[in-house]
């Protein structure tokens, strides 16, 4: 008995040498809240034995091999457990070198097999926990088809029924066995490493005898992570109409240095960089920001910035208005020039901030001429504008400046000058032997809108208005042709076909229709110099004085006095009357009483059967007959109801002279003849109509 007890004490001298314990350290890292912090990295120093070793992320288990330790290595699978020795529960990890069966075996020191287990494992490590249910020593197995290992497993304790559970696969790869030499007690420094915010950065040490299996947590101190800067921005001043101070304050950097700062603005809220911005310098504190380029009278948003590595921060949004000016003007150089007329005009390039009220030109013959001299007003508000210089004397020179109104100033374009033409010579004709006449710049044409969009409206005898618009065609040649089908109370464009005694008076309207001829006129009675006359009764605009001629100031000749004009009269040049095409317009040229011969050869004058082409005259040759008092009269057809007939061939023109009560007498020529004393035109058709005045 006394044999046993020795042999067994022999045998626990020769487990307790062969199973000196491995020393397995686990570490984590975390914040001194508890937040846990993903490490890259572990440092441990034997400060006894001056050595080091490094686990590196994601190895979270480093164990020494104390000396005696016998654990069984080969190429097959290897088998380790942790701790061990261990009371009644161990860990074990079996790490394959490749995916495959594996078989686990445990034995009692009888060779009596506890538990097995065959199972499918995947390569890396694999985790099993082992259960003993008797203190004593055992053999745990691992066989695979590269061959066999072994551990021996120490239980110093009863643990539950013997067994092996399989908990899966190792999510980190641990640094399984450490190369250096290791004895109980030695002193250990460890220290963690990780990396925040793109900062390495170092826990906390630990340095302390080390004797047994220990898990590790290491507490980092976590650097503040940088923010966005803050800044305030400073109140604008110096304010002008174009420029502006302001700035702000950085009072925090955020933790990252501020690279750049300024301010930005806009005429929109909340300004960014991507509007006007100013660059003063960088760093944190006070800073001055100068605006400029800002535009008058107007109301601007401004916010600071400061920008560093995590963001561009903004100041709280100021604002402010710039101060309004005067206007900017400039003048239009004078055209249109007659001797008592002219054009001008200007462009309001800025309001200067504040609203043009009033613009227009204002002349003088004394230069720089202001409003307190004869002026304009042509409405307000920016952008171009005309306007019309009349009672101009012949001969003169005057000067001109455009003119726009604020509320700050009144502000005056560049001077420009211009001279008006001689008094032109009177050109007239006579009508009777006692009575001279001049005619009207052109035929007589009407529209329901002034050939736009709005009805119009003009002033009739007796100061009372009428619909439509009336006006001599802007050139002697212009007729409307073909348009006066359209002939309506709302048509837009423009007719010159009337029906006889049309003026409006009397529910005598120039757009009538009626194919029944007892409909127009005064009945059995003239309407030369009555109401029903178109100039006696309508107030005309004329395009050669840019001025709308009074009721009155026109009227028809009568069927004398045609007839007086082209058969009667003598006049210098012997001439009355010639067939022409003007400007590509078939018609009949009047020539005044004193024409000369030397302004123009015509042909065939005086000559009823003469052609169209006769005399071909261009536009250019026209102005040299106009200017010497000559009237064109175009061929200009004429209207039934709403049909058009002989444009271009026939010259039908009307006289206040009636033949009886269906027709009146005009003007009739064509290209086989003359006779300004027709007196078959029914009342009904539309004729042209050309208005005279008295000559001065």
């Amino acid at each position: 008995m006394k044999k046993f007890f020795t042999s067994l004490a022999v045998f626990g001298l020769v487990l307790g040498t062969a199973f000196a314990q491995n020393i397995t350290l686990k570490f984590t890292g975390a914040t001194n809240g508890g937040a846990y912090v993903r490490m890259d990295s572990v440092q441990i120093q034997n400060v006894s034995r001056s050595w080091s070793e490094t686990v590196f992320y994601p190895d979270t288990v480093l164990t020494f091999q104390q000396t005696g330790i016998t654990d069984a290595h080969s190429t097959s699978a290897e088998i380790t457990s942790y701790p061990n020795p261990f009371n009644g529960t161990t860990n074990v990890a079996v790490t394959m070198p490749q995916s495959g069966e594996a078989t686990i075996q445990l034995y009692n020191l009888a060779g009596q097999l506890l538990a097995e287990r065959t199972i499918a494992l995947e390569a890396g490590k694999n985790l099993f926990e082992v259960r003993l249910q008797t203190a004593q020593v055992y053999l745990l197995a691992v066989s695979t088809a590269q061959g066999r290992n072994t551990v021996k497993l120490l239980n110093r304790g009863e643990g539950a029924e013997s067994g092996i559970l399989y908990r899966g696969v190792a999510n980190a790869t641990e640094k399984r066995l450490s190369t250096h030499i290791f004895q109980s007690g030695d002193v250990l420094k460890i220290t963690g490493f990780a990396t925040h915010n793109g900062t390495v950065i170092t826990s906390r040490e630990v340095l302390q005898p080390q004797t047994a299996s220990e898990n590790f947590t290491l507490f980092f101190t976590l650097p503040v992570a940088p923010v966005a800067p803050t800044v305030t921005t400073t109140t604008a001043s110096n304010i002008t109409s174009t420029t502006a101070t302001s700035g702000g304050n950085i009072t925090s950097d955020g933790g990252s240095a501020v690279t750049a700062r300024g301010v930005c603005w806009s005429t929109s809220q909340n300004p960014t960089l991507s509007n006007s911005h100013t660059s003063d310098g960088s760093g944190t504190g006070n800073f001055t920001s100068s605006l400029t380029g800002l535009t008058a009278g107007t109301t601007y948003y401004v916010r600071a910035y400061a920008i560093n590595s995590v963001d561009t921060a903004y100041g709280s949004q100021i604002t402010f208005t710039t101060t309004a000016v005067a206007p900017t003007v400039t003048t239009t150089t004078a055209s249109n020039i007659t001797s008592t007329t002219a054009t001008s005009g200007g462009n309001i390039t800025s309001d200067g901030g504040s609203a043009v009220t009033a613009r227009g030109v204002c002349w003088s013959t004394s230069q720089n001429p202001t409003l307190s001299n004869s002026h304009t007003s042509d409405g307000s508000g920016t952008g171009n504008f005309t306007s019309s210089l009349t009672g101009l004397t012949a001969g003169t020179t005057y000067y001109v400046r455009a003119y726009a109104i604020n509320s700050v100033d009144t502000a005056y374009g560049s001077q420009i000058t211009f001279t008006t033409t001689a008094a032109p010579v009177s050109y007239t004709f006579s009508v009777s032997s006692s009575t001279r006449v001049v005619f009207s710049p052109g035929n007589l044409q009407w529209s329901a809108k002034n050939g736009g969009s709005t009805a119009t409206t003009h002033t009739v005898v007796g100061g009372g208005t009428a619909a439509g618009t009336w006006r001599f065609a802007p050139n002697q040649w212009d007729t409307i042709g073909a348009g006066n089908r359209n002939i309506s109370s709302s048509y837009s464009g423009w007719i010159d076909l009337f029906g006889w005694g049309t003026s409006g008076y009397n529910n005598k309207y120039p757009y009538m229709t009626s194919t029944t001829s007892a409909d127009y006129g005064n009945g059995n009675s003239n309407i030369s110099g009555t109401n029903y006359d178109w100039g006696v009764y309508n107030a005309i605009y004329n395009p050669k004085t840019s001025t709308t001629d009074a009721p009155g100031t026109w009227r028809t000749l009568t069927n004398a006095e045609w007839t007086y004009l082209i058969d009667t009269r003598s006049t210098t040049s012997g001439i009355r009357y010639a067939k022409a095409t003007v400007n590509g317009v078939p018609g009949m040229i009047i020539v005044p009483d004193n024409w000369s011969t030397s302004t123009y050869a015509l042909n065939s004058t005086n000559t009823t059967g003469a052609a169209f082409t006769t005399n071909v005259i261009t536009s250019a040759q026209w102005t040299t007959l106009e200017n010497a008092g000559c009237a064109f009269l175009p061929a200009a057809g004429s209207r039934y109801g709403t049909s058009v007939f002989n444009v271009g061939s026939y010259g039908y023109y009307w006289s206040g002279t009636y033949y009886d009560s269906d027709r009146a007498y005009g003007l009739y020529f064509g290209s086989g003849g003359v006779d300004p004393s027709y007196g078959s035109y029914y009342r009904c058709h539309g004729r042209s109509v050309r208005l005279v005045r008295s000559a001065q």
